[in-house]
C-alpha cells in the first residue's frame, strides 16, 4: 500500500489523515487533538487498548463517556452522549488506497 497515495486520497474523501510509524507516537498526536474538559468516547477498538489510547481517554482530563459494566438505561444514555461528544475514536477494520473506510461490526 502507498501511504502516501492513501493519505491524498482520504483527504480528497474529506477525511483528515495522520500517520504515525510506531504506536508510541499515537497517544502524544491523540494529545494534540482533543483539549482537556472536552467529552470524548470510544468504540470498542482493541487498536485503541493497545495503543494507550483508551487509558488517555480515561486519564481524566477530558469527560469521558464511558459504558464499562453500564446496562439498561444508563447504557443508553452513554450511548446518546456518545453521539453528541466532542471527540469519538474508534478504529477502521480496512483503510483502502483510494481513500475508503470499511466498518463492520457483528
Amino acid at each position: 500500500m502507498d501511504i502516501k497515495k492513501t493519505m491524498e486520497n482520504l483527504e480528497k474523501n474529506g477525511i483528515k489523515p495522520y500517520f504515525v510509524e510506531t504506536r508510541e507516537e499515537v497517544v502524544p498526536l491523540v494529545k494534540t487533538l482533543i483539549n482537556k474538559g472536552e467529552s470524548v468516547s470510544n468504540g470498542g477498538s482493541q487498536s485503541l487498548k493497545e495503543t494507550g489510547v483508551s487509558e488517555l481517554l480515561a486519564c481524566g482530563d477530558y469527560d469521558f463517556i464511558d459504558r464499562t459494566g453500564l446496562e439498561g438505561e444508563e447504557l443508553r444514555q452513554s450511548y446518546i452522549r456518545a453521539f453528541g461528544c466532542d471527540s469519538y475514536f474508534c478504529s477502521s477494520n480496512a483503510v483502502t488506497e483510494n481513500g475508503e473506510l470499511y466498518n463492520v461490526d457483528g
